[in-house]
């Protein structure tokens, strides 16, 4: 018997640490029935140090993984479809981006957050316009985890998102503008003028949050805005633009 062989058997092994290493040891093997073995794997397995390494064997599969962690995005069990978007957030390959959409929208919030991260890593400005669909959904960890991808995206997102503070959900435009922040300058500083009228909002959180996310732009464009809401804004965030001029 091959060690191949071996560490494909040893994948269904009843001891984690055996598995495990048998996932680490077929990083360095190629072969479809390697794809094969650690996808079937990745789908079952309940060991999180197990499936992380099973991730990780099957990132240095490389584009002979795609097909199938693609389809196994396609399960019906949700647990299988977050797993798959999890790998292919390692794999940073720009041709998956137009097989992520489903992913992206997924109603389960686990799905959708491992689909986040998978589009973040395609570095396509393909995958803009479904992650900027999903602006104002979901619990704080969702949206955190949209606004760190629309952020590794930089600039390829901004027009989308300035266009969404002009939004009709006010969660939207406050997910836009506080996204907006995590982007900071120079990609985010085209957002300037759409967020300074922002900071005189009548609902006080999207304001500070408008504030808050100038001062996250590059430093001139941010001085010159912040010292416009500092002598002319509400002063709850006059105050707040005071402050963060103090920083510069």
């Amino acid at each position: 018997m091959t060690n191949t062989q071996q560490y494909l058997n040893d994948l269904n092994h009843p001891v984690g640490n055996v598995r495990l290493r048998a996932a680490l040891s077929l990083g360095a093997h190629r072969g479809p029935d390697v794809v094969t073995a650690l996808v079937d794997r990745l789908a079952v397995d309940d060991d999180f140090h197990v499936l992380e390494d099973l991730t990780w064997a099957l990132a240095q599969q490389g584009e002979p993984a795609v097909p199938a962690l693609l389809e196994m995005l396609r399960s019906e069990d949700p647990k299988r479809r977050r797993q798959a978007a999890h790998a292919l957030s390692k794999m940073q390959r720009p041709d998956v981006a137009e097989h992520l959409d489903d992913a992206i929208t997924d109603s389960n919030r686990d799905v959708a957050i491992k689909a986040y991260r998978a589009a973040a890593a395609t570095e396509s400005a393909r995958v803009v316009d479904p992650l900027v669909s999903r602006l104002g959904d979901g619990d704080a960890e969702q949206r955190d985890a949209l606004s760190s991808a629309l952020r590794r995206l930089g600039k390829l997102g901004v027009p989308q998102l300035v266009a969404a503070l002009s939004d009709d959900d006010a969660d939207v435009r406050l997910h836009a503008v506080e996204t907006l922040g995590h982007v900071g300058g120079p990609a985010a500083d085209p957002a300037v003028e759409p967020l300074l009228p922002l900071t005189g909002d009548v609902d006080q959180e999207l304001r500070v949050a408008a504030v808050m996310a100038i001062g996250q732009l590059s430093d001139d464009v941010a001085k010159e805005a912040l010292e416009a809401v500092a002598s002319s804004g509400p002063e709850d965030v006059a105050s707040i633009a005071r402050t963060l001029l103090t920083r510069a």
